[in-house]
């Protein structure tokens, strides 16, 4: 008897594990939800519809405080290079410092962008270099609060 199976893949991020844990329960109880009323409606003999949820990644949750020396740091080396600082959220490289209990930040690589993760995404790297000067004014000083 053959069965059929539904696959659906989703990418949920925050800086939260509450809520990562509270959007994986709804997915499972709609998935759940949505097998049973697939399956009693269903012709006599037809196969039923099965699903299947499997975890394929699990990046870790948090983020450096605003006060943090490496944050006040990094937006006074921003300042310097010309810069407006903007601390937002999102889901980076830095995450897996951050869940290893290492303060991290991310910052742009110089240049101005727009539309991220679109097929709109655009780049412009004529001031690119403010992005090197300032993650090594950030290593820099860093590596010096570390001396002292």
């Amino acid at each position: 008897m053959r069965t059929n199976c539904v696959r659906l893949a989703r990418d949920t991020r925050s800086d939260s594990d509450a809520t990562l844990e509270r959007f994986e329960r709804e997915v499972r109880e709609v998935a759940a939800a949505a097998a049973v009323e697939e399956n009693q409606r269903r012709a006599p003999g037809t196969p039923a519809m099965t699903y299947q949820i499997t975890r394929i990644g699990d990046r870790p949750c948090g983020q450096t405080t605003p006060d943090s020396p490496l944050v006040e740091v990094a937006l006074e080396a921003t300042r310097l290079v010309g810069r407006s600082p903007e601390l937002t959220t999102a889901s980076t490289d830095a995450n897996a410092a951050i869940g290893a209990g290492a303060p991290a930040i991310a910052i742009g690589g110089g240049g101005q962008g727009g539309d991220a993760h679109s097929s709109r995404e655009w780049f412009d790297n004529r001031s690119a270099t403010a992005g090197v000067e300032r993650a090594l004014t950030i290593v820099a000083t860093m590596a010096r609060l570390a001396a002292d």
